[in-house]
This record gives C-alpha cells, sequence and structure tokens, in this order.
C-alpha cells in the first residue's frame, strides 16, 4: 500500500514537471517572464545620411593622385571642415582626379605651403581654410586668395566663406565680404562657396559648435565646392 501510494506521488510530480516545460504559451525557446531582446537585424541603423549625425572623422587624409592627360583635375587642402568633405568630394567628382591634403587645425600659414609643394598643375584649386585664423588678419587672408588666382598653376580657386564664432570680439564678416569683393576682381578665376549663407539658412547642418558640420552638412559642402569646379571648367571650355 505505501509502495502504491509513492509510485503515485512520483508519477504526479513528473507530470507537474513536464507541463512546465511545455511552454504553449510563452513559445518556443523562450523562458517564461523574460522578454527576449529584439534581433539585431530589425533595428534601425544609423547611417550618415541622417540628418544631425556626425560620424568619426580621421585627423588628416592625404590622397594625392597625379593629374591625368585628358580628364580634368582638382588639388584640395584643408582643415577640418576640408577633412570632413573630402571623400564626398571625391565621389561627386567622377571623371575627375581628385588629390586632398587635408588636416584638422590646419591654419592658412601651413595650408598654403602644402599647396605650393606640388609642382604639376592642376585644373582647380580649392581651399578650406581660414577658419582657424584670426578673422581680424584680413591682409593675411586677401594676400594669399590672390596667389591662389594669379599663381600660374590652375584655371581657377575654390575659396569658401567662413562660419565659425568671433575671436577675441572679430567676427568673420569682414573676412567673409572680402572673400566676395576678391571674386568680383577675378571673374571666371576665382569662386566662392557660400558655406556661411548655407549653413545660416539651414541650421541642421550645423554640428552644434558653430564650425563643424553633420554628415549631411559636409555631403553638402562637398557638393557646393563640385559645383564651383565644374563651373570653373566650362567658363574655361
Amino acid at each position: 500500500m505505501r509502495r502504491s501510494t509513492a509510485i503515485r506521488a512520483i508519477v504526479s510530480a513528473a507530470g507537474l514537471l513536464l507541463a512546465g516545460c511545455g511552454g504553449g504559451d510563452a513559445g518556443a525557446g523562450t523562458v517564461p517572464g523574460r522578454t527576449e531582446p529584439t534581433p539585431a537585424a530589425s533595428q534601425p541603423a544609423v547611417t550618415a545620411a541622417q540628418p544631425g549625425v556626425a560620424t568619426r572623422k580621421p585627423d588628416q587624409i592625404v590622397d594625392i593622385r597625379p593629374p591625368q592627360e585628358g580628364r580634368p583635375s582638382l588639388f584640395l587642402v584643408g582643415d577640418s571642415l576640408g577633412v570632413g568633405m573630402a571623400r564626398d568630394l571625391q565621389a561627386d567628382l567622377p571623371g575627375w582626379t581628385v588629390s586632398v591634403d587635408v588636416r584638422n587645425g590646419l591654419v592658412a600659414g601651413i595650408g598654403m605651403p602644402l599647396w605650393r609643394a606640388q609642382q604639376t598643375p592642376y585644373t582647380v584649386s580649392a581651399f578650406s581654410l581660414f577658419t582657424n585664423d584670426d578673422p581680424a588678419n584680413l591682409a593675411g587672408l586677401e594676400q594669399v586668395v590672390r596667389e591662389s588666382v594669379e599663381r600660374v598653376f590652375s584655371q581657377c580657386a575654390i575659396w569658401a566663406t567662413i562660419r565659425a564664432p568671433p575671436r577675441n570680439g572679430v567676427t568673420f564678416d569682414a573676412a567673409n565680404a572680402l572673400l566676395h569683393r576678391l571674386a568680383g576682381e577675378y571673374p571666371g578665376r576665382l569662386f566662392i562657396v557660400p558655406w556661411a549663407e548655407t549653413v545660416t539658412a539651414r541650421s541642421e547642418l550645423d554640428l552644434g559648435d558653430y564650425v563643424h558640420a553633420t554628415d549631411e552638412g559636409y555631403a553638402v559642402r562637398a557638393r557646393l565646392f563640385a559645383e564651383a569646379a565644374r563651373r570653373c571648367v566650362r567658363q574655361a571650355a
């Protein structure tokens, strides 16, 4: 009698254990009461195309490609804004030879010698400089801009208006006005990319520090430089 009772107790306990492992409502492979993580593939991916995003950029990009006969060429020298747009600019000018020497924190006094060191002429010389310079140094800016146009090296030069916080109470307004004035003196040879004006009109392109851009902003900056380069070639044809 005692033996039969013990057997019935063991069978009953085994049945309860099997019922608990069946998990009909929880689903196969899940643990009751636990929320399973969403598979990584279903998570929204953050891409460079999303507004407001800024992916990590290298400190510098030095990619020198000798010009090839029969195709237009461009040499870009610049600072962190140049670093941000360099690869987009190369992609925006298919059929061109695009060389870049761009480095974070570059000032005009260091950037211009990098440009002067190039011995092979390029169709276009492009500059992403003066954001790290003293905005009160208008004479220095005028000197390097005129040199970039007058040196027998390229058909034309491209500069961009500057968007950066004031330095010692001096804004970049006068520097930007100077760039536009110089462009009027060199029609068809000096092109000014309206970067400051573009970001002022589209604040979402600014990263938030009044200097650097989001990925979308760098793509826009590259397109503006590419459009200026194509205008240069069309006018020279």
